[in-house]
């Protein structure tokens, strides 16, 4: 059960497991987000908001290995991927750890087809990774009760990852060139594509506009 709790957070960073709603359509024209959440098989993807658990609205799961305009990848999956050929590139950190990181990949399809909706779905990252950086005990207890395991052992798994960093930058290039393949490290430079995140991150801190009152 350990295994399997460490292995969920792992992969999926801050995001909780969550029971899901019912199927979406095949005709559903929703970007898809392929997503593995450990053993946990009949699961979605629900984000924490302040205001409690929200659906991921604007995203559609679909099994790991089909095509999908968005990934939860390690980052050295990633970079395996993108030496192979494969179009992607890596647009924000979910988390990271001695080990590797957790990225959330955007295929290159959609980050020139669709630039807005990247920035929207980081942006959706985003707040919860802010919520989760003042609820760490509200997320364990959560977790803790969905996954039937003590809140310390969550507390635990989560202790060893770091959600400090959201931008894929310098830091995460030079440590998936460490110990890289040739091939692979010369790939490197075209996977890290920081520009959705920092265009989310100034438009959630951009000061709010004024509220403008008609005095006729």
């Amino acid at each position: 059960m350990v295994r399997r709790l460490l292995a969920i957070l792992v992969v999926s960073g801050f995001v909780v497991v969550a029971p899901a709603g019912p199927a979406a359509a095949q005709s559903d024209a929703r970007p898809t987000l392929a997503y593995a959440p450990g053993a946990a098989a009949p699961h979605g993807l629900y984000f924490l908001q302040p205001e409690g658990a929200a659906a991921a609205d604007g995203l559609r799961r679909v099994a790991p290995g089909e095509a999908a305009d968005f990934a939860v990848l390690s980052a050295r999956e990633a970079l395996e991927r993108r030496a192979r050929g494969d179009g992607l590139r890596v647009v924000y950190v979910l988390s990271r750890a001695a080990a590797d990181s957790v990225v959330l990949v955007a295929s290159e399809h959609m980050l020139s087809s669709n630039p807005l909706k990247v920035e929207g779905v980081i942006t959706l990252f985003e707040r919860a990774r802010r919520w989760l950086g003042t609820h760490e005990q509200e997320l364990a207890e959560r977790l803790g009760a969905e996954l039937r395991v003590p809140v310390a052992t969550v507390q635990a798994a989560l202790a060893g990852r770091d959600f400090q960093v959201a931008r894929p930058g310098p830091a995460l290039a030079q440590a998936l060139r460490a110990g890289a393949a040739p091939a692979q490290a010369a790939a490197v430079d075209g996977l890290l594509d920081d520009r959705p995140a920092r265009a989310a991150l100034r438009a959630l801190d951009a000061p709010a506009a004024p509220l403008l009152v008609s005095q006729r």
